[in-house]
């Protein structure tokens, strides 16, 4: 399992949340049904929207789709029904559609730093990096943003997708700073430290990443390749134990490949 793939699987996990994040809206959900011909249009929308994305948390994917096509119908300028489907249709494989979803969205509400954090999700994980990190930087940098962090950490790991791991490194430690125990940056981090050789350093932050009460395969198969490099055999082999007894098959496929501690 090459650093690369650690650093593609840590970024899908982030994906997932930092899209349904996106589209949270702040009406609680009842499970009704909204008249079409409600008096009030936009607020019928912005509950179909909420109707929307509880479906589509559960895995309802149809009435997700029938939902917030219903409430873009009642407010074709509803910038959250836009972005949740586009959400939608990332799950379903249609990417032409989500694209034009999240570009509709911010064109109707281009200062909306929630739907500028998933859309360079989007992009990041579409293959278009470069042009995704304009988004997250934007989302950090405005007031409005409930979880800058998040936004930096998403940067940094797009810009490592680049090999641009100084650029990496900077928007990695901007989301630290904001929070200091925020587990995805200091994931990312203790994978970019190792990219640039600093083993000293990635085993900081994968201590760290530990710390704050984070267990996962890739962490472990990390820290066991940095004691290694490092010569530290005992804490090498620990990481290892660890591994085969939590995911042993994370560590078969481990042992299928060809053995490179430099990968």
């Amino acid at each position: 399992m090459s650093l690369q793939r650690l650093l593609t699987r840590l970024f899908a996990a982030l994906l997932i949340g930092t899209l349904m994040a996106g589209c949270v809206t702040e009406t609680k959900s009842t499970g009704a049904s909204i008249n079409p011909g409600a008096e009030d249009l936009q607020e019928a929308s912005r509950i179909n929207t909420q109707l929307g994305f509880d479906y589509m948390r559960k895995g309802m994917n149809d009435l997700a789709l029938e939902k917030l096509n219903r409430a873009l119908e009642q407010n074709p300028r509803n910038a959250d029904a836009h972005s949740a489907l586009a959400l939608l249709y990332t799950r379903t494989g249609d990417a032409p559609a989500a694209e034009r979803h999240y570009r509709r969205a911010l064109a109707l509400e281009p200062n909306n730093p929630a739907i500028q954090n998933s859309f360079g999700a989007w992009l990041c994980s579409s293959g278009k990096a470069e042009e995704s990190i304009q988004y997250f930087l934007q989302a950090a940098q405005n007031p409005r943003y409930r979880t800058p962090a998040a936004a930096y950490s998403n940067a940094g790991a797009c810009a490592a997708q680049l090999n641009r791991l100084d650029e990496a490194e900077k928007y990695l430690r901007q989301a630290l700073q904001l929070d200091e125990k925020f587990a995805d940056a200091l994931a990312q981090m203790a994978i970019v430290s190792y990219r640039q050789r600093s083993y000293l350093q990635a085993r900081a932050f994968v201590q760290r990443y530990e710390s704050v009460g984070n267990v996962s395969p890739d962490m472990l198969v990390l820290g066991m390749r940095t004691e290694t490099q490092l010569g530290d055999s005992r804490a090498a082999k620990e990481y290892e134990r660890r591994l085969r007894s939590n995911y042993p098959e994370v560590a078969e496929r481990l042992d299928s490949q060809p053995a490179n501690p430099n990968q």
